[in-house]
């Protein structure tokens, strides 16, 4: 019992005789070895970024033992063919990141680890000797606009038939799921060797823009189906040289509530509540955590969307970059200032359902419908190719 502070199977005595003490670390060891796997896994995530940076990667061993014995290559690099030295390194700037309910345990955990900044740090400091900077961007909503189109989508995966009994419950509750699984079970039929169709889902690997579609549209018409991880990498990338004005690579417009000046005030104030009176929308102005994403404060006018709505009831609000004009209300304009659609976040994101027990926001109404026209696509490439007809491919991806 030398490193426990109480003896087992006695009665600690908890109060003044252990007031300020320190207990010794029963598994100092095993402490110590957890320190230095975390400091290992971050001096390899850093290092492997800096390769790419520098256009090169660790020299594979030769599949001769001879060789290996005789040549130790063990941390040496190669140029990779065809790449050079980029001109700057973007990495996500998540000092401000908060768990989220939405997201899985892993992810938080992955990115509250990220949140430490000891891999940002480390960057950096490998970095300079090369003389490439580092800059940091805020990762806020890039995993949910596509990076070509600017337009905002959702997560999708494809799902087999071997994932049956995990959707057991979504297939006897979700009308849209069990359709899915039915023209799965279809596709195994034609003679297709594990068919896959695509599902709306929460982390899915996959991000497809919404937009309006319909079974049996032309390929072009559909949207293109893009690996989610690199989409969101190319946002960042794109906002770390995007002008703040530039609604693809800034999608997120946040506005305030402006009262007009009293007679005792010579200065307009901004409201963060409901009041009463005259009052107008203008785009957010500079403060202390961050600038303005215009140069001037400019007035917001809405369609759609009275001024006396619930969603204004605060003196702040979000506006959301709508190229494709899927939002059915809350549609926004600011003045002075040429810009696509714009139209409030709650139009776009929110799942919240009305008393029709239809969701209000646009992605949710129009996930399923984008899934089942790509699944319906990939259903008549099937059928074609099992009755001996022609077609080019089975699914736009990108």
């Amino acid at each position: 019992h030398g490193n426990v502070r109480h003896q087992s199977g006695v009665k600690p005595d908890f109060g003044k005789t252990t007031l300020g003490e320190t207990l010794p670390d029963p598994c100092s060891v095993l402490t110590d070895k957890i320190v230095r796997m975390k400091e290992e896994r971050v001096n390899q995530t850093a290092h492997m970024i800096l390769a790419q940076a520098l256009g090169v990667q660790l020299k594979a061993p030769s599949c001769d033992d001879k060789n290996r014995a005789e040549q130790n290559i063990h941390g040496e690099y190669e140029p990779i063919p065809g790449r050079n030295p980029v001109d700057f390194i973007v990495l996500e700037d998540l000092s401000r990141y908060t768990t989220d309910k939405s997201r899985a345990r892993a992810e938080n955990s992955r990115l509250m680890k990220w949140c430490h900044r000891a891999i940002n740090e480390k960057v950096k400091m490998l970095a300079e000797p090369f003389g490439i900077p580092v800059v940091e961007v805020f990762a806020s909503f890039t995993s949910k606009f596509d990076a070509m189109t600017g337009a905002p989508g959702f997560r999708a995966s494809e799902i087999s038939l071997k994932e049956r009994s995990r959707w057991a419950k979504a297939i006897e509750r979700e009308p849209h799921m069990a359709k899915l699984f039915h023209q799965l079970d279809e596709a195994l039929q034609l003679g297709v060797k594990n068919p896959r169709l695509l599902a709306p889902q929460q982390l899915g690997e996959f991000f497809v823009a919404a937009k309006h579609v319909k079974i049996g549209d032309d390929r072009k018409m559909l949207p293109k189906i893009r690996q989610a991880d690199i989409n969101a990498a190319v946002n960042i990338g794109l906002r770390a040289i995007g002008s703040p004005n530039c609604f693809h690579a800034h999608p997120r417009v946040r506005i305030e509530r402006e009262v007009p000046k009293s007679k005792k005030s010579k200065k307009s104030v901004v409201s963060t509540s409901n009041v009463a009176g005259p009052s107008k929308w203008i785009t957010r102005r500079e403060n202390k955590r961050e600038k303005a994403q215009f140069e001037s404060a400019t007035e917001v006018s809405f369609k759609k969307l009275s001024v006396e709505s619930t969603l204004l009831k605060e003196g702040k609000a979000t506006l959301m970059h709508d190229p494709l004009g899927i939002a059915s209300f809350g549609h926004a304009m600011i003045r002075e200032h040429d810009h696509p659609r714009l139209a409030h976040n709650a139009a776009i994101f929110s799942r919240r359902k009305n008393e029709l027990g239809q969701c209000t926001g646009a992605i949710a109404r129009l996930e399923w419908g984008v899934c089942e026209a790509i699944n319906a696509y990939r259903m008549k490439a099937w059928r074609e190719k099992a009755s001996g007809g022609f077609h080019k491919d089975e699914i736009p991806f990108d």
